[in-house]
């Protein structure tokens, strides 16, 4: 069968299934759905819980961490000029 998220179609998405006896499987088989959506399919029957995540938007949220620690450091960069000067005064 196939499961299926209206979500616009990216590769970056990524289906992980837990079967009720802990065991992960993940899909292989991505496919677009309805022409814009998302499908994966699922060849073992039995009962899953189910997680969806959007792999590239690791990335975004390291770019902000990235971004973060860069502004710390330039940050006590210049205060640390700005009091080099005024000690000296």
């Amino acid at each position: 069968s196939f499961i299926l998220f209206h979500e616009t179609y990216h590769p970056g998405w990524k289906l992980k299934l837990k079967s009720s006896d802990g065991v992960i499987v993940t899909p292989t088989e991505h496919l677009v759905a309805d022409l814009y959506g998302n499908a994966w399919f699922i060849d073992k029957v039995g009962t899953y819980t189910f997680s969806i995540e959007f792999e590239p938007q690791k990335n975004v949220l390291n770019g902000f961490i990235l971004a973060g620690f860069s502004f710390i450091i330039l940050l006590v960069i210049i205060l640390a000029k700005n009091f080099k000067k005024y000690r000296r005064n």
